[in-house]
């Protein structure tokens, strides 16, 4: 009788101890959700007045200036050897649309003006027509021109490359350039002229300003790598080169003919304001 007696209290304390730590557990729960919800919900008092400061850096040294000298040469995309004149092959009248140069322009520069840039346009005096005189003008006769266009990589591209294809579309009522790639993207810049209208959506003449938005690609502004304000973007560094490359729109060409620019026309250079 004593044995069963002890083994049956046993029991009960070991029943009562586990009935504790359950007991126990479920109250230190609920004091920590109670403890939690106090500090989540207790209101904020500031105790005493607050200091304020400022920062300021000061004058920021050194002097605005450029930091990578200005520098361009044109070459082959086939074989990287520089020239002095970009030239197309395989231009056939009634065929023959967009196509790229056969040549690039590697471009150096950085500043750090407040308001800088390099640009690119052409200055066809020589042209008597109405319409636009950026691009190639026809040597015969220099009433007719054809359009050219540029875009620049930071980057060199291979011939055969998507991206040097120029495909002419429209996107939100504008005529623009794309790749080849199959991007809805249009990085392809159509060719301004220093005398002619910049603009010819706008009524009258917008003409070419000494630091103009759409002709520059690398700037105070940052790296303008497709048209449009919001087709910017951060240079990878100060001393990246920009790779510029060529199209003309041979829609138009008479056969038998020579289009060209003027000489010293097509122009790269850096300006600050």
């Amino acid at each position: 009788m004593y044995k069963v007696l002890k083994s049956l209290s046993e029991k009960f304390k070991g029943k009562e101890v586990r009935t504790m730590k359950r007991t126990l557990s479920i109250v230190i729960a609920i004091t920590m959700v109670i403890s939690t919800s106090g500090l989540s919900f207790a209101a904020f008092e500031t105790i005493g007045t607050p200091k304020t400061f400022t920062a300021n850096s000061g004058s920021v040294g050194g002097t605005p200036g450029v930091t990578v000298t200005f520098a361009a040469s044109m070459k082959n995309i086939s074989d990287n050897a520089g020239v002095s004149a970009a030239t197309w092959t395989g231009v056939s009248s009634g065929t023959t649309s967009w196509l790229a140069a056969n040549q690039y322009i590697a471009v150096d520069g950085y500043a750090t003006y407040s308001d800088w840039g390099i640009q690119i346009y052409t200055n066809n005096t020589s042209y008597t027509g109405t319409g636009s005189p950026a691009g190639l003008i026809n040597t015969s006769n220099p009433l007719y021109s054809l359009p050219m266009c540029w875009r620049t990589k930071t980057a060199l591209l291979a011939a055969t490359s998507d991206e040097l294809k120029i495909v002419q579309t429209t996107a939100g009522g504008y005529v623009v350039l794309a790749d080849g790639t199959g991007v809805a993207y249009y990085p392809w810049f159509f060719m301004l002229d220093k005398n002619g209208d910049v603009d010819d959506v706008t009524a009258g003449k917008q003409p070419f300003g000494d630091s103009q938005v759409e002709a520059t690609f690398i700037g105070s502004a940052g790296y303008h790598h497709a048209p449009g304000t919001v087709n910017y973007a951060t240079p990878f560094a100060t001393d990246t080169t920009y790779y510029v490359y060529l199209g003309a729109n041979f829609t138009m060409a008479m056969p038998g003919v020579t289009y060209a620019t003027d000489a010293s026309s097509l122009t790269v250079e850096m300006y600050r304001l």
